[in-house]
């Protein structure tokens, strides 16, 4: 995988974590409860700076890129995964539904792939020319 399709992919999470927590403050607005117990507004505020992480690697600075995405790890292993694993079983009522549930699980765990494989530098070191 080169960095471009690895920094593509990352921003798909930031996306997709933007939209989550988008979905789930329009769902507190329509009817009084939050997908998850995320607070909407702070859960698309952190995406959203997870996303300006990714701008030294699109800048070309690799160090200060892996280095924020050690961050990343830290950051959405615990708050975007295990606090959610915590939950289950005794705290599902916090979620308006197993699927919200496992959805929250899901994005953040394809994010630590993703934030993993960066931090490692597990990505080729030169794209590769076409043709």
């Amino acid at each position: 995988m080169t960095m471009k399709s690895l920094l593509r992919l990352q921003v798909a999470y930031a996306i997709t974590g933007i939209l989550y927590n988008a979905a789930s403050y329009a769902t507190l607005q329509l009817h009084g409860f939050t997908l998850a117990p995320t607070a909407p507004i702070t859960g698309a505020l952190v995406m959203g700076a997870y996303y300006l992480c990714l701008l030294p690697g699109f800048m070309g600075y690799r160090t200060a890129y892996r280095v924020l995405m050690c961050f990343a790890i830290a950051v959405f292993g615990y708050g975007g995964i295990v606090v959610h694993i915590l939950n289950y079983p005794g705290n599902l009522h916090l979620y308006a539904s197993t699927a919200a549930w496992a959805a929250a699980i899901g994005i953040n765990a394809a994010g630590l792939v993703l934030n993993f494989l960066g931090a490692s530098g597990l990505f080729l070191k030169k794209e590769r020319s076409e043709g």
